[in-house]
């Protein structure tokens, strides 16, 4: 069997994905949950299973974590506990068990991630402790309903965020189908929605235009702010901190006993391991590149000192040449003197000899040149090398050919607007259409902090700047500043 290609739009078009999205929002300080977004959500579904990490398996595990208490679960341990869950569940309310199989939960089909997700948050209300969490909740602010209905009977759903979404009714059959897609993304997009309800005839679409124009459309702008802010700091939050050890205090010598860490200080200390070790990559490749220019520049002061010979050999060959014409030139201008005097004193009238004249001699002609001519072959050729050879050799030469590569395009004339993450005061709503931003200075933190083991993931995250490039500012659009 072979597994089907899944894009954004099929994602789009589940009504499950906002309602997990929405789920995790409303319930998030009560089930202390993840904060995130529905376009977070969609793309972790995507790249789940390509990455190492998934902030996916957090998120199970602290649903796990209410449904099944007094559990030590750990994104380790976290499919057992979940397929034993499943398996009581489903049990209990005689339903189909999407989880009954032993494959692991990142191999398994997206449609079935998605379902086990949907099921989770529903065994998440069914735990003892959800009257205790949800009594300070008001019932009308859990309930979600569509805002309005259009001509053809079509539903407006809004969960959270910023997006419109609108639920299709097909009848095949005997049976209702119901089929959903994202119709506003952008402020824009609410607001044509907005215009073409307002001089419409049916009477629910005037009270759709109503609600969207009275209720939406003052608060959008603020919305769309917050989004690109958080959007901003969350970018900012991913980029690896700059740690120096300078300032640093001495520690007190321990007179008592050292209490016992929190979870907070294990984390501080973690990140700050992952700091010192970064800083520690950093280190070594400042290092291997300042190594890598010292040799290329003694390449260079070596190749002009022996063209620095090659010269001076050249000028003193033309120079014991050009003696030898003026000695001769000389003795012929003496010996023609010599004669003049004599025939002066013997006052004699005679015709003078024609002189011999020395033509001008030239060093760059083979004319000039004499004996045999010997063209000596070069000592050190250039051999040709493939693209694809360089980077099978050692991973110290992978990592120096990224870095020569990497530094020659942040030297380029050209490639200011791609060195620093993109700021919206310059590119307006840059992060709601670019959802996976790259720069040169970020992929230059991966490659000292060890993130590209082969050439293939360097070249990708080159490539995403490309395509981020295009996708916002247009694929034809090449006399204008591109920005990422």
């Amino acid at each position: 069997m072979f597994p089907t290609f899944i894009s954004i739009l099929d994602i789009q078009s589940w009504w499950e994905v906002p309602s997990i999205a929405h789920f995790c929002s409303l319930f998030r300080t009560a089930f202390n949950l993840l904060d995130f977004d529905i376009e977070d959500l969609e793309e972790a579904l995507l790249t789940d299973g390509t990455e190492e990490t998934s902030w996916l398996q957090e998120l199970i595990v602290r649903l796990l974590s209410g449904c099944l208490p007094n559990n030590e679960i750990s994104t380790f341990n976290y499919q057992m506990f979940l397929r034993r869950l499943f398996r009581q569940k489903c049990q209990e309310h005689d339903t189909y068990n999407p989880f009954n199989t032993d494959i692991d939960f990142q191999l398994l089909p997206l449609r079935t991630k998605v379902d086990i997700l949907q099921a989770l948050c529903d065994f998440r209300l069914d735990a003892e402790d959800v009257l205790d969490q949800l009594k300070n909740l008001e019932a009308d602010s859990l309930r979600v309903e569509p805002l309005g209905y259009d001509s053809n009977d079509s539903a407006y759903w809004y969960f959270y965020g910023t997006r419109l979404y609108r639920e299709d009714f097909h009848t095949k059959g005997n049976k209702k189908k119901s089929v959903w897609q994202v119709i506003c993304f952008t402020e824009d997009d609410w607001f044509q929605l907005t215009k073409k309800f307002k001089k419409s005839s049916s009477k629910a679409e005037r009270q759709l235009y109503q609600t969207l124009s009275e209720n939406f459309l003052p608060e959008l702008p603020r919305l769309f702010r917050e989004k690109e802010n958080l959007a901003r700091k969350r970018l900012l939050e991913n980029l690896p901190r700059r740690t120096s050890t300078r300032l640093k205090k001495p520690e007190p010598e321990a007179t008592t006993e050292k209490p016992k860490k929190s979870s907070e200080e294990k984390r501080d200390e973690e990140e700050k391991a992952k700091n010192k070790k970064l800083a520690s990559k950093r280190q070594e490749a400042y290092e291997r590149r300042l190594k890598l220019k010292e040799q290329s520049e003694e390449e260079s002061q070596s190749e002009s000192s022996v063209d620095r010979n090659e010269m001076v050999r050249t000028k003193s060959q033309k120079s014991k040449k050009t003696s030898n014409a003026d000695i001769k030139g000389n003795t012929a201008k003496s010996s023609k003197r010599q004669k003049k005097s004599d025939n002066l004193t013997d006052n004699l009238v005679s015709t003078p000899s024609k002189p011999t004249t020395v033509g001008r001699q030239t060093n760059n002609s083979l004319s000039a040149a004499t004996g045999q001519i010997l063209i000596q072959p070069l000592t050190n050729p250039a051999k040709k090398v493939k693209t694809s050879q360089i980077f099978r050799q050692t991973d110290e030469d992978l990592q120096t050919g990224m870095h020569k590569i990497l530094d020659f395009v942040k030297n380029h004339e050209d490639a200011w607007p791609f060195t620093d993450p993109v700021e919206e005061e310059y590119a307006p709503n840059y992060y709601s259409i670019i959802r996976k931003p790259m720069d040169l200075q970020r992929m230059e933190d991966r490659l000292d902090g060890g993130y590209y083991k082969t050439f293939a993931k360097f070249r990708a995250d080159f490539q995403l700047i490309v395509d981020n490039c295009r996708l916002y500012n247009g694929a034809e659009n090449g006399k204008k500043n591109f920005l990422l």
